[in-house]
């Protein structure tokens, strides 16, 4: 999975708290890695999943709440200039 990343996922113990919220990683506050950006983020973090682009597998995956607000407003724009280069050439 971390192949998909323009970066690699960083080490386990690279940060010892949330890089959004910075909450401490315990026993229960677990760490996960996002898909698009290889951070290390909380559960709450990243609840969010998208089918990610570069991904040969087509199931969503976690990723973190800066990517997904990113990828959404990204993929939102692609369809509106879709929409509008559609309508300017009728």
């Amino acid at each position: 999975m971390a192949a998909l990343l323009s970066r690699p996922w960083m080490e386990d113990s690279a940060s010892p708290w949330c890089l959004l919220c910075r909450t401490a990683f315990t026993f229960t506050t677990r760490r996960h890695h996002c898909r698009e950006c290889g951070d290390l983020v909380c559960s709450a973090c990243s609840s969010r999943s998208l089918v990610l682009e570069k991904a040969d597998d087509r199931t969503p995956q976690r990723v973190c709440d800066n990517c997904f607000a990113r990828l959404v407003s990204a993929s939102a724009q692609q369809v509106f200039t879709s929409e509008a280069e559609g309508a300017a050439s009728t």
